[in-house]
């Protein structure tokens, strides 16, 4: 594995340990092939960073509603107190708003 994905995985074990509800919430994986697919309308080529990222898991699920919030709207359960909020998008719904911009 690369440090990007030990660390991808270091933040998912420490989910798991810390809060159940959110782990629960990542998407599986996509292959190399299946991110191909989804992104071979766009302008530009993904990075290696990103495909690792797919790979290692394809964004969270919205399930609705989870402990009173949208687990869609976060990666980490701090950003519940943050300002700012991170979402963590699958790679289909990524495409879809950069499409849905231009």
């Amino acid at each position: 594995m690369s440090e990007l994905t030990d660390e991808l995985q270091y933040i998912l074990n420490w989910l798991k340990s810390t809060n159940h509800d959110f782990f629960d919430c990542y998407n599986p994986g996509l292959t190399r092939q299946q991110i191909d697919e989804i992104t071979k309308d766009l302008p530009f080529r993904l990075s290696e960073e990103v495909y690792e990222l797919y790979q290692w898991r394809n964004g969270t699920a919205d399930f609705g509603y989870n402990n009173g919030y949208l687990p869609l709207y976060f990666l980490f359960p701090e950003q519940l107190r943050a300002d700012i909020i991170c979402s963590f998008c699958s790679l289909q719904d990524s495409v879809y708003i950069y499409k849905s911009i231009g």
